[in-house]
Order: structure tokens, then C-alpha cells, then sequence
């Protein structure tokens, strides 16, 4: 087992190393990472629907999307992040418990009583410590899983606090779940960065052969390219989602209205307002403006700023507010 612990606290470069891992390499990896705030969406979810983005932007918490199943997560630098990267039989690679029994076991050696939970997820007394997501390449498997330590579990909450009411799609949703931290489980105080080494160094000892790495200038080059093209775009994180149909209520001019939009590849299909106080000729200005665009708060702005002269600031904010 090739062991590696990445000095990056970027989402973007640590889940393009993970694939760059996975899909470029042949050996076996345990790989071990720590991020910065950020929302880790899963594969086939619908990104807007899963966070709450007002919070999201007002924090500049970045979110990016892996290429694992399963549910959104928040991470930061209180959340030790853990991949296994390895060959397998066809058939046989989707195996949970086979990535998972060597964090258990690591686990009890600080006294903690870890079950699973028979929903990829690890718990402590009922309450999530873990989630975890596969993907399948080849013959090969990526297992990754967090394990939360000293995490803001406000942040947490109102970060994936969902917007899932407006929106209708084909997505996976996210299960909302009661989590604690490690570190108020543990009987005695350690620090993550203990913690952290504690754990990289009992998985290396788990295996035969392991041996520690790090990433080379080639390494780093490719890491890079798949940041550029992939997990730094918003074609990725955002327009990836499956096509989704979004509805709201909103005020303009003082009056109710209500916003309908079709979205697909990321990019508005199709809009349609409905109200009293939609005045001649608006709806058409904001279909002109907006079809084709990506579904964005700051490019919807920009968008219509100017475009409509005779809607206000305070209208123009209602009308963006009614896009999520």
C-alpha cells in the first residue's frame, strides 16, 4: 500500500488527486487530506438543490463536485478526509466493509465504539462520525470517507441546509443525518493533527509492503490539468447536475408573482413568470436576457443589470432571489 498525506487544503486539488490516483496509476493508495471549508456534492445530485447558497456565498465556501455516488458533505479543516485507492475483480470492487474495517479497528484502539450503519455511514451512539462513497474505474475501486473530528457543526448545518422544496429533478438526495465529533468521544484530548498522524501511520502498519509517498513534479502536472478542465469549472460543479425544473414566489412591483425556469447542462432552458404585476413586454426582456445563461446568481445579475431600465435595484434583487 502506497501511502500519502497531501499538504493541500484546496477540495479541488485533493479530489482531482484522488482520480488522478485512481485512473492514471496501477498500485494500491491510501491517500489522507484535510480541506478548507467547503461542500462536497455527489456525483449525480442536483448542486443547487442540496446547499444552502446564501450562507454558502456569504462564507465563500467553496463547492465542488467528486465522482462518487451518494450524498452532499462539508468539510473543513476539522475533517480528516480518507481514501483507499486499489485494484479488485470485476464484480467484486463495490465493497464497503473492506475499506472501512481498518478505520473501525483504528478507531478502537482510542477506546471508541464505532458501528456501521448498513447506509455507507459510521456511527458512534447513533450519531454519524462517517460517510462514505465508491466509485468504480476498470478493475479498479476509489473508497473515500470522512471522518469528523473537531468539525463546525453549525457551519455544517447551515451549509447543507437544502433548497430541495422548488426544485423538481431526477437527482439523488441527500439524507440529513444527526452527527457529533469525535474529539468530544474520546476519553482523552488529542489534537487532530495527533489524531491525524496517529491514523496514517496504524493504515501503513495494516499492510504488508506500505510505504510512503509523495507527489512528484509529474504528479502534480497532472493533478493540475484536472483542476483546470474539471474541478475548478463550473460545467462541473454546477452544470453537471441532471436537467431540473425550479419554481418560487416572489414579490415584484409590491405583488406576488411566481418564477418558473427549466434548467439544463447548468445553463436556463426556459423561463415563465406569472402574476398581476408582470407589465407588457418584461417577460419577454428576461427570456432574451437569460436563455442560454448558466444559472448563477452573479451572471444572472449581470445579465439584467441595465437590461431592464425600468425595473429598480430592490425589484431586480426580488427578481434574482426568485431564481433559487
Amino acid at each position: 500500500m502506497i501511502c500519502i498525506r497531501s499538504t493541500s487544503d484546496d477540495p479541488c486539488f485533493n479530489l482531482a488527486a484522488e482520480e488522478y490516483l485512481l485512473k492514471k496509476t496501477s498500485l494500491d493508495f491510501f491517500l489522507l487530506y484535510r480541506n478548507r471549508p467547503s461542500v462536497i456534492v455527489g456525483k449525480h445530485q442536483n448542486t443547487l438543490a442540496e446547499i444552502n447558497l446564501d450562507f454558502i456565498r456569504g462564507q465563500n465556501i467553496k463547492v465542488v463536485r467528486r465522482i462518487s455516488g451518494g450524498g452532499t458533505v462539508y468539510h473543513d479543516e476539522g475533517n480528516v478526509n480518507y481514501s483507499f485507492i486499489r485494484n479488485g475483480e470485476k464484480g467484486k470492487l463495490v465493497d464497503f466493509k473492506r475499506h472501512t474495517r481498518p478505520i473501525i479497528n483504528f478507531l478502537s484502539t482510542l477506546g471508541l465504539q464505532v458501528q456501521d450503519d448498513g447506509r455507507n455511514s459510521l456511527t458512534i451512539d447513533g450519531k454519524k462520525i462517517s460517510g462514505n462513497a465508491e466509485h468504480v474505474y476498470q478493475d479498479r475501486v476509489l473508497h473515500h470517507g470522512t471522518l469528523l473530528f473537531s468539525s463546525a457543526l453549525n457551519n455544517l448545518e447551515e451549509a447543507l441546509k437544502t433548497q430541495q422544496s422548488g426544485y423538481q429533478d431526477k437527482a439523488i438526495r441527500s439524507i440529513p443525518s444527526t452527527v457529533t465529533n469525535l474529539a468530544d468521544c474520546l476519553a482523552e484530548t488529542i489534537t487532530i493533527e495527533s489524531f491525524t498522524s496517529r491514523l496514517f501511520s496504524f493504515v501503513m502498519g495494516s499492510f504488508e509492503d506500505s510505504s510512503e509517498y509523495e507527489f512528484t513534479t509529474g504528479d502534480l502536472e497532472e493533478i493540475d490539468r484536472l483542476i483546470k478542465e474539471k474541478y475548478d469549472c463550473r460545467e462541473w460543479n454546477y452544470g453537471y447536475s441532471p436537467r431540473y425544473s425550479h419554481e418560487k414566489e416572489l414579490l415584484l412591483l409590491g405583488k406576488p408573482v411566481t418564477l418558473m425556469i427549466d434548467v439544463d447542462n447548468g445553463l436556463i432552458a426556459s423561463l415563465n413568470i406569472v402574476g398581476e404585476s408582470v407589465a407588457d413586454g418584461l417577460q419577454e426582456k428576461l427570456r432574451q436576457a437569460l436563455t442560454g445563461k448558466p444559472h448563477s446568481p452573479d451572471i444572472i445579475y449581470e445579465s439584467l443589470k441595465g437590461f431592464i431600465p425600468d425595473v429598480g435595484e430592490t425589484d431586480l434583487q426580488n427578481i434574482i432571489a426568485g431564481f433559487f
